[in-house]
């Protein structure tokens, strides 16, 4: 489970209705909570052997986790999420949503980590790097699974 589905799910109690939009939610929850949020997933990701996803792995640093960053050109993302069945958005609303939160996470990252430098995305926080831009699952899966046998 990740930091993503923890909030989504919060969001879902508090808002059962979709009376705020999640796009609108998250960013506007506490620093607090915030940070309560990813001192739970380093708890668990320190207790058992799970995969946690988040946006800063600086914040559940230990000596057995390994770290995978995955990404993609904005255009596949915006892509992605357009073709999801469930999705009932423009591909523009899309591509603003996506570059917004990219902003917040950003922005949140530095707080979390109390550092004004601080980027998610800086290669030196991952032991592994997958671009799947141009990758299907089935891909990523394998490369994923390859992975984990040099890292761990």
């Amino acid at each position: 489970m990740g930091i993503g589905d923890i909030l989504r799910e919060r969001w879902r109690k508090e808002y059962p209705n979709a009376e705020i939009l999640f796009e609108i939610y998250w960013p506007n929850l506490s620093f607090e909570s915030q940070v309560q949020i990813n001192l739970d997933l380093k708890g668990r990701i320190a207790s058992e052997p799970i995969i946690g996803d988040t946006r800063y792995p600086i914040l559940v640093e230990n000596e057995i986790s390994k770290k995978l960053f995955v990404t993609s050109n904005l255009e596949t993302r915006v892509e992605r999420a357009f073709v999801n069945p469930n999705n009932k958005k423009s591909k523009d609303d899309i591509k603003e949503i996506l570059q917004q939160r990219e902003q917040n996470e950003l922005k949140l990252g530095k707080q979390l980590t109390q550092n004004e430098d601080y980027d998610y995305r800086n290669p030196q926080h991952y032991h592994v790097r997958l671009d799947t831009t141009d990758k299907t699952v089935d891909q990523e899966v394998e490369f994923v699974l390859d992975t984990i046998g040099l890292i761990f």
